[in-house]
Formats: C-alpha cells, structure tokens, sequence
C-alpha cells in the first residue's frame, strides 16, 4: 500500500553523500565505497543543481529521476 505523500521519505541520511550512497544501492543495486564520490558525482550535481536553499525534497526528487532513467537501472 502507497503512503500518504507528506509521509514519503526520499532521504534516509542527514548527510547528502551518504544518502546518494544508499539511493544508487536502492536503485542500482551496487554499493557504493564510503570514500568513493567519483560514482556519485553525476548524481551530486542534479541534488545540486535542483534543491533549494530551504527544501531539499526537489533535490532528491531530481535524483530519484536521473536514477531511473540511468541506463544501469534499466540493464539490470
């Protein structure tokens, strides 16, 4: 069953690398190294480039969306 929207979580983790750590092994399925931001960059650049100074949702919602259209996603 779907929750509620204003219940949906796309972030797990406070901190912004470690959340695109745990997205991309949601997603992929490949897990990311703590100290590895090479695979994560892309990724980083769209949070970036989409959260806003007060809400972050819409960075994640980016991600979330580069993620599902990545080639891995669909291959695997």
């Amino acid at each position: 069953m779907d929750r509620p929207v204003e219940e949906r979580v796309l972030s797990r983790y406070a901190d912004v690398e470690q959340n695109l750590r745990y997205l991309y092994l949601r997603f992929l399925g490949v897990k990311v190294a703590d100290d590895d931001t090479t695979s994560t960059a892309d990724l980083r650049a769209v949070y970036d480039a989409v959260a806003g100074a007060e809400d972050d949702q819409e960075g994640w919602y980016g991600v979330c969306v580069a993620l599902g259209r990545s080639p891995e996603f669909h291959i695997y």
